[in-house]
């Protein structure tokens, strides 16, 4: 019976882990999120009890994030021309 009561634990950390990879190859083809998604993350961000292996895929999409950010600040400060 043991074994029963854990199920949904079970499914529970089998549904955080696809909903992970998802966000994480959304970020990769769409290259941006929904408000949802970002909301999604910052909650789990802060949870105590989350596993080591979610917190390395939140680890690894911020890092992804913070990537794609600044890559985008960067494009979009381009000077036209400099001054000598």
């Amino acid at each position: 019976m043991a074994t029963l009561t854990m199920l949904p634990q079970v499914n529970q950390r089998i549904q955080l882990s696809e909903t992970l990879y998802e966000i994480y190859s959304k970020i990769h083809q769409v290259k941006t999120l929904t408000n949802i998604e970002y909301q999604i993350l910052y909650t789990l961000k802060q949870d105590q009890n989350l596993g080591e292996d979610h917190r390395n895929m939140l680890t690894r999409i911020f890092y992804t994030l913070d990537k794609l950010d600044k890559q985008y600040k960067a494009q979009r400060y381009q000077p036209a021309f400099a001054c000598a």
